[in-house]
């Protein structure tokens, strides 16, 4: 990537195409519904630079979301797998190969082909990211193909049920559109934004490419309702009981909450139940048998913890004292941004500005990011720049930049 420095513009000056009114209609679809024939797609697959993926996928009833399809293209042909027939383990070496993967809003694909196909990823492309650096913040394929492809894609078929087998002939078409223009959106963004930005975004694709671990189990109980406020035996019956929920949940593959709700864990955690009868006191707790003894089991686990095997959330910083120096910093992040033609959403969260004023380590203070910004903090923090208003309070100056 060439190396980047910032940009000293004073507004926005996006560049503008012509949208591309007459993209060919996308080929039709190859319904792919056995191991061999998978495989033989994949294998010419592989032959291509890039190639274009998205899943459609249901996750209301379960724990993780049910893989339902799995789209795929080179450019020229797409390929429809149906995972309620075949393999996807299949595809593991086109993830792993040399390959470029391009995407749209990827973060979920990921985690869903780490865990289905058991791996990832090697390189990848995700157009919503890329579109970012051309100042559309996280915008829809749909608006996105509207933009800068003059490509209107149909949406009746969004909340179809995907698990239907057969599916609908228009809720292939409609999931072979999700893939049909990704390589033209590519290339197009990537000449919209230029090279300097092109090697921002893939670095941003980078960072998300892998998705995270698996949350730990002793963590869940820090999403109860006043987690930090809990002391003691509280904390840590609130730790083993959430534990099992989430494990629970899990091993049966349904939302936590099916497990027991959120008024069964506040109730519970409250009362510590030595018994079933203390149990029966408590609202919203299942009353199966199998239930019933683990939370018991649970419960009596949380008493019966050393203190040291609590997992706390982690405190909080204390940012007292920083606030105008956050709101300052802030400003001139998001003057910044403005001036570049960027998303201030996407340059900088508040934690991140709040890390950079505080001398935490961040964001602001790697890749691009850094360039682009954080260089500029790190001198209004150390004096070398100020701030002021012009044009009546309507435009923020930056002096001694």
């Amino acid at each position: 990537m060439p190396s980047a420095s910032p940009v000293r513009r004073t507004r926005a000056e996006p560049l503008r195409f012509a949208p591309v009114t007459d993209a060919p209609a996308p080929p039709e679809p190859v319904w792919v519904a056995t191991d061999a024939d998978l495989a033989t797609a994949v294998e010419v697959l592989r032959r291509a630079e890039r190639y274009a993926l998205d899943t459609e996928f249901q996750g209301e009833r379960s724990y993780y979301p049910t893989l339902a399809l799995l789209q795929i293209s080179d450019g020229e042909r797409i390929w429809l797998v149906d995972p309620l027939a075949c393999d996807v383990r299949l595809v593991a070496p086109l993830l792993e190969g040399p390959g470029t993967m391009l995407a749209h809003a990827a973060r979920q694909d990921l985690e869903i082909l780490q865990r289905e196909v058991g791996t990832g990823p090697a390189n990848l492309i995700d157009t919503q990211i890329a579109a970012a650096f051309a100042g559309a913040g996280n915008q829809s394929l749909l608006t996105l193909c509207k933009r800068h492809l003059g490509v209107t894609l149909e949406k009746g078929d969004r909340l179809t049920d995907w698990t239907a087998r057969p599916l609908r002939e228009s809720a292939r078409r409609y999931a072979a559109l999700d893939v049909a223009h990704l390589h033209d959106l590519a290339d197009r963004l990537r000449d919209e934004i230029g090279e300097e930005r092109w090697g921002w975004a893939l670095d941003e694709c980078e960072a998300t490419r892998v998705p995270p671990e698996p949350a730990d189990p002793a963590r869940a109980w820090w999403r109860v309702r006043g987690a930090r406020s809990l002391k003691g035996d509280r904390a840590r019956v609130a730790q083993t009981l959430c534990a099992w929920r989430e494990e629970t949940a899990r091993a049966r593959n349904v939302p936590p909450r099916n497990v027991i709700g959120d008024l069964g864990l506040d109730s519970i955690i409250a009362r510590q139940p030595r018994s079933k009868a203390d149990l029966d006191g408590c609202r919203g707790v299942p009353n199966d048998p199998r239930s019933v003894q683990a939370i018991l089991d649970a419960v009596a686990g949380g008493l019966a913890m050393d203190p040291s095997g609590l997992v706390s959330p982690p405190d909080e910083p204390d940012d007292r004292g920083l606030g105008a120096a956050i709101t300052l910093a802030g400003a001139l992040v998001g003057q910044r941004a403005r001036n570049l033609g960027l998303d201030p959403a996407m340059v900088a969260a508040r934690a991140d500005i709040t890390a950079i004023v505080a001398g935490r380590p961040g964001r602001l203070d790697e890749g691009w990011r850094a360039l682009v910004v954080g260089d500029l903090v790190h001198r209004l923090l150390a004096g070398e720049i100020t701030l002021r208003l012009a044009d009546g309070g309507r435009t923020l100056v930056v002096d001694g930049d």
